[in-house]
């Protein structure tokens, strides 16, 4: 069954059982919580120790998340995994975190403050585009290139540390950020 099928059937339920889909919702949200450990986007320890990755748009468009700080053994933050996360201001990846997909933070608009931590060795396309209050932001060491679309759109961006292994800066990846004022070049 697939997502479309799936709110089909829950719509046909709601119409003949009267039972609401916030309320279906609700009640998967729970069962959630009790087996993953979660609370909301806060994780149990033991399931940070589990979770090695964040799936593509696992927390796609939920507008109340204000905060992310992963700690754990996740490696990988898939596409798309927190596209438009619109009040999200605050985000730290976890230590182990090697790979950010593309798109996974694209549209965050309020999108602050981001720390990516040396163990980070790709950052694929577009994966803050958008992110319009990003004002400045210290790449991993461990990366070689900056890919495309990386950082487009970021309009309040001013300053970008580029780590000292980089060789290649992909088109468009800091296209339209008009507030650019400092980028710091590795010393080759």
């Amino acid at each position: 069954m697939n997502t479309k099928e799936l709110f089909e059937a829950i719509r046909l339920f709601e119409k003949e059982k009267g039972i609401s889909v916030e309320y279906l919702c609700e009640k998967i949200e729970n069962v959630a919580k009790k087996i993953y450990g979660a609370d909301g986007v806060d994780f149990s320890e033991e399931a940070l120790e589990k979770i090695k990755t964040i799936e593509e748009r696992a927390f796609a468009d939920i507008h109340t998340l204000t905060s992310i700080t992963f700690s754990g053994t996740m490696k990988m933050i898939a596409a798309n995994a927190f596209e438009g996360c619109a009040s999200l201001t605050s985000l730290k990846i976890s230590e182990s975190c090697e790979m950010i997909g593309s798109g996974a933070f694209s549209f965050c608009f309020n999108l602050r403050d981001v720390t990516v931590p040396d163990s980070v060795l790709l950052i694929e396309f577009s994966a803050f585009a958008s992110c319009f209050s990003l004002e400045g932001i210290k790449l991993s060491a461990g990366m070689g290139m900056i890919d495309e679309s990386t950082f487009e759109g970021c309009r309040s961006l001013k300053f970008v540390d580029m780590p000292p292994k980089l060789y290649k800066i992909g088109r468009r990846a800091f296209s339209g950020c008009a507030s650019l004022e400092q980028i710091i070049l590795p010393i080759t």
